[in-house]
């Protein structure tokens, strides 16, 4: 009961960070939305979309192709040991997908200092299986870029993209 109890808890949070527009559209942030975008990218097979590079370079600075490492490799090690296969929508999709929801949170919960270990295990657990070292380690490294120097990623606040 514990660990529903932390997946509707993450799924709040994940609620909490879309902000309504006055007509009622929903908006990501703007880090959840470059990283929604380079998920789908990823999962479409896309690694040369410029405007994407370009995004995550204004996002991310200096450490933009290791964190697009860094989240090729969660998500490799996520669709390698889940129960079922990763739902990941295309890009311009105007929907989002509860594992698309799931990564979101953990790498928002990294990027506030959250505990590599801990977003890795509630990972885990919301794909089915135990956090291996593997998956520790890839958090952990999402970790120490996200938290790393501070730049263009820590400097955007909670400014919303609709």
């Amino acid at each position: 009961m514990k660990g529903f109890r932390q997946e509707q808890m993450a799924e709040v949070e994940m609620d909490a960070r879309l902000s309504f527009r006055a007509d009622g559209m929903a908006g990501l942030e703007e880090f959840d939305r470059v990283m929604l975008w380079g998920l789908r990218c990823m999962a479409a097979g896309r690694f040369d979309c410029g405007v994407l590079r370009r995004a995550m370079v204004d996002l991310c600075g200096r450490s933009a192709d290791q964190l697009v490492g860094g989240v090729l490799v969660l998500v490799r090690l996520l669709a390698a040991r889940s129960q079922s296969a990763l739902r990941l929508h295309l890009p311009g999709s105007t929907v989002m997908s509860r594992d698309e929801r799931a990564i979101l949170s953990a790498l928002a919960q990294l990027r506030e200092g959250g505990d590599a270990e801990a977003a890795a295990a509630e990972l885990a657990h919301k794909f089915g299986f135990c956090a291996d070292l593997s998956l520790n380690a890839a958090a952990g490294y999402l970790a120490v870029l996200l938290a790393g120097e501070p730049g263009p990623i820590h400097r955007i606040g909670r400014r919303t993209v609709h």
